[in-house]
């Protein structure tokens, strides 16, 4: 017979009862774990102790202690790995400074002299006295004044034609002829032909003496004229504190008044 058929109803009955009982919730399947408690204690007991060891140590030999330290130190720093450098740039090669340029390439064509180059003799040089005779002699500049042109007044404008009737140049201003009253008018013909007469070249006439601000102020300047017989004049003419100057007029001959003192004329 087979070992199984002698296994009984109540063998069964057992077993069930204690698998019933093995299995109960809560309960441990394994051996009890060692109780940990007493190992943290142990160790924080060991710290304490390599602590104070060390105080008490770093206290009385303060040398022996640094020295120990720095040796220490040096060895975990030669076991730590060193960074990676980076790796340097290979640098492009530099061409030398005085390096030779390339050979030019020769030239295989034949140089032939252009015909006539060494034919006929030079030329000589020719006398001073004829290079002399050669060079043209300066030309005296003449510096005399061109003799200034008749003013033409504006036949529709009264007051270039009171200007010129004046002494003034008629292409003054038409805003400043404009603003001249008859006596500004009656001072600028006093002024020119006072000046004319006893001023000389080197001077300045001023009329009216006292102008204020309702007449206008009239100053003759002379420049050089177009010769002994001619004076030329400039006036320049101030109203209402703007001062205009006029283009140079002349007068020559007959057109200048009696003299009543000795003037030294321009030209």
């Amino acid at each position: 017979m087979s070992r199984r058929s002698h296994i009984s109803h109540s063998d069964y009955a057992s077993n069930e009862d204690y698998a019933s009982q093995a299995l109960v919730s809560g309960e441990r399947f394994c051996a009890p774990r060692a109780n940990s408690r007493g190992s943290i204690l142990r160790m924080t007991a060991l710290v304490l102790a390599v602590g104070l060891g060390g105080a008490w140590a770093a206290t009385t030999y303060p040398a022996e202690w640094q020295a120990l330290v720095t040796t220490a130190k040096s060895l975990a720093e030669h076991r730590a790995p060193m960074p990676a450098e980076a790796a340097a740039p290979t640098p492009a090669p530099v061409a030398e400074a005085h390096a030779e340029p390339p050979p030019l390439p020769a030239d295989t064509r034949d140089v032939q002299v252009a015909p006539g180059a060494t034919a006929g003799e030079a030329a000589p040089s020719p006398p001073p006295e004829k290079a002399a005779a050669a060079t043209p002699e300066p030309q005296p500049i003449d510096d005399k004044p061109v003799p200034l042109p008749k003013p033409k007044p504006d036949p529709s404008d009264p007051n270039q034609k009171r200007a010129l009737a004046a002494g003034l140049h008629p292409d003054i201003s038409r805003s400043l002829l404009a603003r001249l009253t008859a006596a500004d008018y009656r001072n600028a013909s006093k002024a020119i032909k006072t000046a004319l007469a006893e001023t000389a070249d080197a001077e300045v006439y001023k009329w009216p003496r006292v102008a204020g601000e309702a007449l206008a102020l009239f100053e003759v300047h002379f420049v050089k004229g177009a010769g002994p017989e001619c004076r030329r004049y400039v006036v320049v003419v101030t109203k209402n504190r703007w001062s205009t100057t006029a283009p140079a007029m002349e007068k020559c001959g007959s057109e200048l008044p009696k003299r009543k003192t000795v003037i030294k004329a321009s030209g």
